[in-house]
């Protein structure tokens, strides 16, 4: 039984701890949303109308480069930030909008 109740402990408190966290980053960016939105919209805006071109680009390239063995935080990180940079440039020199749909 004190296996149980560890696990039902660390689960409420893994629960909490991702409430807290989503509440301050929303709080946070809600601080800094007018800083926020002119740096960020410049990024985020152009791939809204492909969405469905960068989803499907998105999928294929993390089906590929995600490996169960890649657990550093820190490649992770870097490797979602250049994906989301090579479809940025990708939906904004169209690249293979012809095959792919938006």
């Amino acid at each position: 039984t004190s296996m149980r109740l560890e696990t039902a402990t660390s689960g409420r408190s893994m629960a909490l701890a991702a409430l807290v966290l989503v509440t301050s980053l929303y709080a946070l960016v809600r601080a800094f949303e007018a800083h926020l939105v002119p740096t960020i919209g410049r990024l985020f805006v152009p791939l809204g109308p492909a969405s469905l071109y960068v989803y499907i680009l998105q999928s294929l390239v993390t089906f590929v480069l995600v490996d169960e063995s890649m657990t550093d935080p820190w490649l992770a990180v870097a490797i979602n930030g250049a994906m989301i940079g090579v479809i940025w440039v990708m939906v904004k020199n169209r690249i293979l909008f012809r095959i792919i749909p938006r």
